[in-house]
């Protein structure tokens, strides 16, 4: 191979390089202007929802730890945070009174 084809071939491969790039943030370009257009009006809302526009939430019952249950509908009208876990979360230990 000649001395004089390599810094063509790197040329050709550089401009191959650049094209491929261009044709990416082109796809890119257009599926973010697709997605901003028709993107439903809940991306758009930001904070948190007046009350008269919040739908109420499903009912349902949890088991407590110490048996009983807890019932959602009971809470109705405050503000409520379930933390979600297990015991095969190791982290989570320590916010088990019994393991």
């Amino acid at each position: 191979m000649n001395d004089e084809n390599k810094p063509e071939a790197r040329n050709v491969a550089k401009k191959q390089t650049i094209r491929q790039r261009i044709v990416w943030l082109g796809f890119l370009t257009v599926a973010a202007v697709i997605l901003f257009f028709f993107a439903p009006p809940s991306w758009w809302q930001f904070g948190v929802s007046p009350i008269n526009g919040r739908k109420d939430a499903v009912n349902f019952v949890l088991l407590r730890m110490d048996g009983g249950d807890w019932n959602f509908a009971e809470r109705r009208g405050k503000v409520v945070v379930v933390n979600y876990w297990h015991r095969g979360v190791h982290h989570a230990a320590s916010k088990l009174p019994d393991w």
